[in-house]
C-alpha cells in the first residue's frame, strides 16, 4: 500500500466509506464461504484477526521462519503457529505500537531467527511514542528490532531512526560477515533510493544505518535474489531500478552497483517486484489509486490491473498479465504483493490483489502468462477497505494476509506446483538462492518428449465373461482369476482361466479351473502369483461379499454361507501346468500379498500380506516343498495409528494396509496405507529368519505423508534409488461420497530420510485435475445422485517398473507408460486404450456399469502388468488379456527383460538391485539371465552390472 500523507491519504479514503461492526455469529466464521474459487484451490485453515468496523489497525505483510508465520499489523504484529497449516494457532497478538500521526504505520515485518524487524513510517507524535518497550522520539520514524526468542514475550532491542521512515523492509542475510542487512524503502520522493541498515547478529541492539543507495525514484518495495544471480530491484514511482550485488557486474551486498532504471508507461505508483528463481525474469507490479480505489472494474484501464514481466538483464518488457475478473465499484483492487513458487518445473506466481483475492499465474512463457487458479471473495458489505494484502507460497500452502479478517491458508492442488522446494524460512521479498528452471514436468515442450506407443501383439477376450482379476504367468501359460463367484454352478465362468501364451500373437484358453476347487459359490479368486522356482501357483480367495457389489451370490440364497477367505496352492509342474494339482488350502485371510523369495535360497519364500485393514501378516512358504501348509510367522497390526489421537482437531489418519512391496534383500517393506498415506517398515527379521520375527517402524507415525481421498493402493520402490511410486485407487462416486472425480493418481515419494518421507511430485492424467470435473463427471438428467461416470474410475491402480519406466494399469485410462528417469518430473511415454468388447456376461457394478459415452467407461485395466520376454501382459477386468509391445524411450531395457512383475521380487528384479551375499557382503548376486540389463536410471547398472549399449542417459532428452 502506498505511503499515506505523501502519496495518498488513506484516512481520507476511509472516512468516505460507510462501515458497520461485524455481526456476532454462533459458529466459527468461515471466510472461504464468501469466495468464488477454482476447483484446484481450497481453504485449509484460518486464524482470525478481525478489524472492528471503523477501525484502522489493519493486517499487513507476512514473513515466515520454520513453523511460524509473522503477520504485520498497523499496531504491532502477530505470531501464528502454522506447523499444521489446516489449524493455524495464534501464539501472540502484539498490539502495542502506537500508529503515530497518520494511519500509515503499516508494520512491514522481516524475520531472521530470533530477530524481528518492524517498519514504522509515520513521525512519532508530540512527546514521542512507544512500540512495545521501544521508545520512538518525537518526529522520528524508522525500524524497531525485537528479540522473539520467546514468542509470547517479545523484547525490544533497538530503534533505528531512518530519514523519511520505513515503509517496507527487505532482509538480506550476509552471514559471511555475521550480519543481517535491511534494505529500507521509505516510499518517499524526499528519499529516492534505499537505506542500508546493518544488524550485527551477535549484537542486534547495535544496529545502525550504514549507507544510502540512490535509485532515481521513490522506492516503495525492494526485491532481492542472491545465489548466482545477485540482483536487487526497487519498484516505485513510474518504474523500477536494478542493481548488481556482486559477481561479474560488480557491487556488493552493502554497496550495490547501479545497472539501469526503467520507466513503465502508464505507471505512476510502482509497488512490488520479484524474480523468477533463475533470475531471468523480473516481475513488476504497481498500485494505481494507492490501494484504496476500485481499479479492477470492467471499465478500468487495462494498465491499472496489470503485472509486467521484464527481462532482468535489460529491463525490456517480455509480457503482461491483466487481471481477468472484473470487480465491483465498491471493491478496492490492484495486484498488490506476491512471490514466485520455488520450483524448477516452471515459473509460477502467487499474488494477492485486495478484494480480488488470490491469483496464481503461470508465466513459464512470459509472453503468454496464464492464470491457473484463483479465490475471489465477494464484495464486503457494507463497503469498506479490505481484501488480500499479501498472498505468498510457503512450503506447500498459500498464506493470505487479509486486511480485516486475519490469516487464511489455502491448498493449491495443481501439477504446476507439485514437488515445489521446501524452505527453512521465507522473507518473501528475498530469494536467498537461485536455480535453473527446467520446464514443466508432465507438460514438457514437444521438442524434448519422445512419443512412445504400444503395439497390440495378441488378445484373448476370456470368453467375454467380464469380472476378470489378477494375472500370473509361468512358462507358456497365464493364469487369470475372477472378481466374482461361481454361483449357479459357475454359470458366469468365474473359475481360473489357463491361457496358452506360447504364441503371443494367439493367446487362447486351454482350461478352466472350475468347481469344486475354483469357481466356488461366495468365493472370488482375486490375487494369483507363481513361485516360479518351485512351480507352485498361489491363488488368494476373498469372500465375495453379498448382493450386487461384485455380482456375488445374494445373502439367503442356497449355499450363501460365506466361504472362508483362503489360499489354495497348486503344483503346476510338467503335466500339471494345464491341469493344476491341489497341494493344500490355508483358511486364512488377507487382501493382497507380495511374494518374496530369498535371493540366495530358492527354497525359502515368504508371503507378506496386507488386509486392507490394520493387519499385517507374513507366511513362510517353505513347508509347501514337503506338501505341508505354509506357516504364518507374523500376525500383527501395521503399527500405525491416528496421530495425534482423537479428539485432536487435526488428525493424521492411520488407514488400512492395502498392499505393500518388499525390497529384494527383504529388509524393507513399503506400505500403501489407504487414508494413512505411506510408510517404510523394517522387515529384516523375516529375511534373516530370526525366531519370533517382528516388524519395526522406520517411518515415524507422525511423519507419514498423507493426502486427501481414499488413499494409497500400491507402493513400489524405484530400483537403486531413494524414491517410491505410490498409486491411489479411487472408484466412482457410487462407491462412496469421497470417491469420484478427480479420482486417484500417482505420487513420487522421496525416502532419502525414510523416517520422514516426502511427496515431491505427481503424475496425473486429464481426469485427475479437479478443474476438469465438470467435463468428466457431468450430471445425467439433472440428478446429482446419478452421474454418467458414477461407476467409472480414471484412477491409478497396479504398477510394474523397469529402471526408467513405470507400466501401470489405470482403469478407464488404459495402460500408462510413465518416465521415472527423473522422479521429480514424471511424464507420459505412451498409453494403450483397447477397443472394448461390445458386451460381456457381467458388467462390474463398480467399474464399468455405466452409460458408454465413448470416453473409456468400458475400459478397465486392472492387473499388475507382467513383462515376459520383452512383451507386456496385462488384464482388462472387462475386456480380457492383452499382449503388447512397447516402442519408445528406454525400449531397450524392456526388450531385455525375461520376467518382471510389480508384486514379487522374482526374475529381473535382482538385475536392477542386486543383493549382497550375507556371508560375503563384498559380493552381490547377479543372475546369469541379467545379461547387460542396466538399472537405477544411470549409465551403469547397480552393484557393478554393466549398462546396455545405448544406456538410458543417452536417450534422455535434456530439460
Amino acid at each position: 500500500m502506498t505511503r499515506p500523507a505523501r502519496i495518498l491519504s488513506l484516512l481520507a479514503a476511509l472516512t468516505a466509506l460507510l462501515v458497520l461492526p461485524l455481526a456476532a455469529t454462533a459458529k466459527p466464521y468461515d471466510p472461504s464461504a464468501t469466495f468464488t474459487t477454482t476447483k484446484n484451490l481450497h481453504q485449509l485453515g484460518f486464524s482470525a484477526q478481525f478489524v472492528a468496523f471503523g477501525g484502522t489497525n489493519f493486517n499487513s505483510d507476512l514473513a515466515f521462519w520454520g513453523d511460524y508465520a509473522y503477520q504485520g499489523k498497523y499496531d504491532g504484529f502477530r505470531i501464528v503457529d502454522v506447523k499444521a497449516p489446516g489449524n493455524p494457532k495464534e501464539i501472540l497478538n502484539f498490539n502495542r505500537c502506537v500508529q503515530g500521526t497518520t494511519t500509515g504505520n503499516q508494520g512491514d515485518v522481516v524475520v531472521w531467527d530470533d530477530i524481528l524487524v518492524r517498519s514504522w513510517n509515520s513521525p512519532a507524535p508530540a512527546g514521542g511514542a512507544f512500540c512495545g518497550d521501544l521508545f520512538t522520539p518525537e518526529g522520528q520514524e524508522g525500524l524497531h528490532i525485537f528479540d522473539i526468542s520467546n514468542p509470547k514475550q517479545p523484547k525490544g532491542l533497538a530503534f533505528v531512526p531512518v530519514e523519511q521512515g520505513s515503509h517496507t523492509a527487505t532482509g538480506v542475510p550476509d552471514l559471511a560477515n555475521g550480519r543481517l542487512l535491511v534494505y529500507n524503502s521509505a516510499s518517499s520522493t524526499l528519499r529516492p533510493g534505499i537505506d542500508i541498515v546493518e544488524i550485527p547478529l551477535d549484537d542486534p541492539a547495535s544496529a545502525s544505518v550504514i549507507g544510502f543507495e540512490p535509485a532515481d525514484r521513490a522506492c516503495h518495495d525492494t526485491a532481492v535474489i542472491l545465489g548466482d544471480v545477485m540482483r536487487a530491484a526497487c519498484a516505485g514511482h513510474d518504474g523500477f531500478t536494478v542493481w548488481s550485488l556482486g559477481g561479474e557486474e560488480g557491487g556488493s551486498l552493502d554497496d550495490p552497483r547501479f545497472l539501469y532504471s526503467r520507466v513503465v508507461p502508464g505507471v505512476s505508483i510502482g509497488h512490488s517486484a520479484s524474480f523468477s528463481w533463475d533470475g531471468k525474469i523480473l516481475v513488476f507490479g504497481h498500485e494505481p489509486g494507492g490501494g484504496v480505489q476500485a481499479r479492477c472494474q470492467a471499465t478500468s484501464a487495462d494498465v491499472d490491473k496489470t503485472l509486467f514481466f521484464m527481462d532482468t538483464a535489460t529491463g525490456a518488457e517480455l509480457g503482461r498479465f491483466v487481471l481477468p475478473r472484473p470487480q465491483s465499484a465498491t471493491e478496492n483492487c490492484t495486484i498488490h504483493n506476491y512471490n514466485v513458487v520455488p520450483t524448477d518445473k516452471g515459473h509460477i506466481l502467487v499474488h494477492g490483489s485486495y478484494q480480488s483475492g488470490i491469483g496464481v499465474v503461470d508465466f513459464t512463457d512470459p509472453t503468454k502468462p496464464e492464470e491457473i487458479a484463483f479465490a475471489d471473495p465477494a464484495p464486503l458489505v457494507p463497503a469498506r477497505l479490505g481484501g488480500d494484502w499479501s498472498s505468498y507460497w510457503y512450503n506447500g500452502a498459500i498464506y493470505e494476509s487479509d486486511i480485516t479478517r486475519g490469516l487464511l491458508v489455502w491448498k493449491l492442488s495443481d501439477d504446476a506446483v507439485a514437488g515445489a522446494k521446501t524452505l527453512s524460512h521465507l522473507n518473501p521479498q528475498t530469494q536467498e538462492t537461485s536455480f535453473e528452471v527446467k520446464g514443466k514436468g508432465q507438460k514438457r515442450p514437444p521438442e524434448v518428449v519422445t512419443t512412445g506407443s504400444f503395439e497390440l501383439v495378441g488378445h484373448d477376450p476370456l470368453m467375454g465373461r467380464g469380472m476378470n482379476a489378477a494375472l500370473a504367468i509361468h512358462g507358456d501359460y497365464a493364469y487369470i482369476g475372477s472378481r466374482t463367484d461361481g454361483k449357479n454352478m459357475n454359470e458366469n465362468n468365474a473359475g481360473v482361466f489357463i491361457v496358452d501364451i506360447s504364441d503371443p500373437t494367439n493367446p487362447h484358453i486351454v482350461h478352466q479351473m472350475g468347481p469344486p476347487l475354483e469357481g466356488v459359490t461366495r468365493e472370488s479368486s482375486r490375487e494369483l502369483r507363481v513361485w516360479a522356482e518351485q512351480e507352485i501357483l498361489i491363488v488368494l480367495h476373498t469372500n465375495c461379499g453379498t448382493g450386487a457389489t461384485h455380482w456375488c451370490s445374494p445373502s439367503g440364497a442356497p449355499g450363501a454361507t460365506p466361504t472362508p477367505n483362503n489360499f489354495k496352492f497348486y503344483d503346476i509342474s510338467g503335466e500339471f501346468a494345464t491341469n493344476p494339482r491341489l497341494i493344500g488350502q490355508l483358511n486364512q485371510s488377507t487382501h493382497e500379498f507380495f511374494l518374496w523369495q530369498d535371493p540366495y535360497d530358492p527354497e525359502y519364500a515368504l508371503m507378506f500380506g496386507g488386509s486392507a485393514g490394520n493387519n499385517f501378516a507374513v507366511w513362510d512358504l517353505s513347508p509347501l516343498l514337503d506338501e505341508q501348509l505354509p506357516v504364518r510367522i507374523a500376525n500383527s497390526t501395521t503399527g500405525y495409528t491416528r496421530f495425534p489421537a482423537f479428539p485432536a482437531p487435526v488428525e493424521k489418519p492411520s488407514g488400512g494396509l492395502h498392499s505393500l512391496s518388499v525390497s529384494n534383500d527383504g529388509n524393507r517393506a513399503y506400505f500403501a496405507l489407504l487414508t494413512g498415506g505411506f510408510a517404510v517398515v523394517d522387515t529384516s527379521d523375516f529375511a534373516s529368519r530370526l525366531p519370533s520375527p517382528q516388524r519395526r517402524l522406520v517411518t515415524l507415525n507422525e511423519n507419514r505423508p498423507v493426502w486427501p481421498g481414499p488413499g494409497g493402493h500400491s507402493a513400489i520402490k524405484l530400483w537403486d534409488r531413494d524414491w517410491v511410486y505410490v498409486s491411489d485407487e479411487v472408484y466412482g462416486s457410487a462407491t462412496a461420497s469421497d470417491h469420484g472425480c478427480p479420482w486417484g493418481w500417482a505420487r513420487m515419494i522421496d525416502i532419502s530420510d525414510p523416517t520422514a518421507p516426502v511427496v515431491r511430485s505427481e503424475y496425473k492424467v486429464e481426469q485427475n485435475y479437479e478443474i476438469f470435473c465438470d467435463v468428466w463427471d457431468p450430471h445425467l438428467g439433472g440428478l446429482s445422485s446419478n452421474t454418467l461416470r458414477n461407476r467409472t474410475s480414471y484412477s491409478a491402480h497396479n504398477p510394474t517398473h523397469t529402471p526408467n519406466i513405470v507400466f501401470t494399469s489405470w482403469h478407464s485410462n488404459g495402460l500408462q507408460a510413465i518416465s521415472v528417469h527423473d522422479p521429480l518430473y514424471p511424464y507420459q511415454l505412451a498409453e494403450f486404450m483397447p477397443e472394448p468388447l461390445s458386451s460381456v456376461q457381467l458388467e462390474d457394478p463398480r467399474l464399468s456399469d455405466n452409460v458408454d459415452t465413448g470416453n473409456g467407461e468400458k475400459v478397465v485395466m486392472w492387473s499388475y502388468p507382467i513383462v515376459k520376454d520383452g512383451l507386456i501382459y496385462v488384464v482388462d477386468l472387462r475386456n480380457g488379456l492383452y499382449v503388447l509391445e512397447y516402442n519408445g524411450l528406454y525400449e531397450d531395457e524392456v526388450e531385455e527383460i525375461t520376467f518382471l512383475e510389480g508384486n514379487s521380487n522374482l526374475g529381473n528384479a535382482l538385475c536392477y538391485e542386486p543383493v549382497p551375499d550375507p556371508a560375503d557382503p563384498g559380493e552381490v548376486l547377479v543372475p546369469d539371465y541379467c545379461g547387460f540389463v542396466g538399472g537405477g536410471g544411470s549409465s551403469g547398472g547397480p552393484g557393478g552390472v554393466p549398462g546396455p549399449p545405448g544406456t538410458p542417459d543417452e536417450h534422455e532428452p535434456e530439460h
